[in-house]
């Protein structure tokens, strides 16, 4: 899993009131986590949102630890991940 990569094109601009990406920099080197080693990470690293404009491409590591932020406004933010092995 170390080596795949995964990628998520954005319907819609993602910004930072509609939920953008949210990342934990450097994560993916350390391998897979468990739940304490994950929470661990949270509490010492500063998440980094990831805003993209509409038709950009964000490429990552599957092992780097993301999630969706939550969205302030309403509205869209569409996007499509896809992953390679």
């Amino acid at each position: 899993m170390s080596a795949s990569s995964s990628w998520r094109i954005h319907l819609d601009d993602s910004t930072s009131d509609n939920g953008p990406l949210r990342v934990l920099p450097g994560s993916h080197v350390v391998g897979k986590l468990d739940a304490d080693q994950i929470a661990n990470w949270k509490e010492r690293v500063a998440a980094v949102d990831c805003p993209v404009d509409r038709g950009g491409v964000l490429a990552f590591r599957p092992l780097l630890l993301h999630a969706s932020s939550s969205a302030v406004v309403r509205g869209t933010g569409a996007s499509f991940t896809s992953s390679s092995p």
